[in-house]
């Protein structure tokens, strides 16, 4: 009985260490790899619209998008934004009511001599 309440302790013990293990270690690991990988992704967005074709994609979240295809657009800047296959020519103002906020988009702005000629966006 008593080799019985050992091994008993053993599986809880290694059990215990297992599941600090993967909130101790594993998820703070998973979540540094995707910050590592977003950062990536941001960087060679960047270094494609210097030295690229002109066309930058990206992923955003609805609430998020606004905000983002602000950053490509200068002042005054009149782009046709499609949004799933309907166009806005009014820029930016309206497609606010249009995106939902929790859904996850995809961005292609097209650059043509450092001006913003098409911006598509897609939802995922």
């Amino acid at each position: 009985m008593e080799k019985f309440w050992a091994v008993i302790l053993i599986f809880v013990v290694v059990a215990a260490a297992g599941l600090m293990y993967v909130n101790q270690v594993y998820n703070p690991q998973k979540e540094t790899q995707m910050a590592m990988a977003q950062m990536a992704n941001q960087t060679l967005t960047a270094v494609k619209l210097e030295i690229g074709d002109g066309t930058i994609t990206f992923e955003v979240i609805g609430s998020g998008i606004s905000g983002k295809i602000g950053e490509h657009l200068e002042a005054g800047e009149g782009v046709t934004i499609t949004l799933n296959g309907v166009a806005y020519n009014d820029g930016i103002a309206n497609i606010g009511s249009a995106v939902e906020p929790a859904s996850n988009y995809k961005v292609v702005i097209v650059k043509k001599s450092g001006e913003t000629t098409r911006i598509t966006i897609t939802k995922l």
